[in-house]
This record gives C-alpha cells, structure tokens and sequence, in this order.
C-alpha cells in the first residue's frame, strides 16, 4: 500500500491509500484508493482481532532467554580467554623488553672527568 495525495476540484488536497501494484500498473488490481482515515480504521479493528495468549507469548519467550544466555555465556567464555592470553603475550613482549634493555648511562658529575681521565 502507499500513501498518495490528490486534490479535488475545490483545490482541496486528501491523503489516501492505494494499491502499490496499481500505482505502478504492475498488477490487474482494481481497488481504488482508501481514504486514510478509513485505511487506518480498519488496520486498528484487525489489530485488535489479532491477540496472543499469555502461554503462547511465554513459552517463546522463554525458549529465546535461554538460548540467548548460553550464546552470551560462551561469547563471554571466549573473550575471557581470549583477553588472558593477550594479557599473557604482554607480560612476555614486556619481559623480553626489560631483558634486553641496557642499563642507563651514569649522569656526569662536574668532579667527573667527560672523557674517564
């Protein structure tokens, strides 16, 4: 359905809706266009037909819970994991870091001599 405006001989513009597959004359649909107000009367009394029993929401519902906390219990594993063994690979590329780090140069003192002398 899409929502078209026309003005009437009184240059008076309405919104309605109309079939998309008439608009664009792909289809042999021959309904013509539905005020809004109509359209949107009659989308509200099907809703309120429409109804989902309390057991019926419940069961899925629950179904979805847990299957969504397990997916989240390994993703959580695998990150755990994951984040140790990066912690791990630090601590190595750091303590091979300082193993091989030469020891600071000693300051000159004015009573030292620059060149050792």
């Amino acid at each position: 359905m899409l929502l078209d405006y026309a003005t009437n001989p009184r240059c008076i513009t309405y919104a309605y809706v109309v079939c998309s597959g008439r608009a664009a004359t792909k289809t042999t649909c021959t309904r013509s266009g539905v005020p809004v107000q109509f359209a949107e009367h009659l989308a509200e009394d099907s809703y309120a037909t429409i109804t989902i029993s309390e057991s019926d929401y419940q069961a899925p519902t629950a179904e979805f819970d847990t299957a969504f906390d397990q997916k989240l219990a390994s993703h959580t594993d695998h990150y755990a994991r994951g984040r140790a063994f990066l912690h791990d690979y630090l601590s190595l590329l750091t303590d091979t870091h300082h193993m091989y780090t030469p020891p600071p140069c000693q300051p000159v003192t004015p009573n030292s001599s620059a060149l050792g002398i």
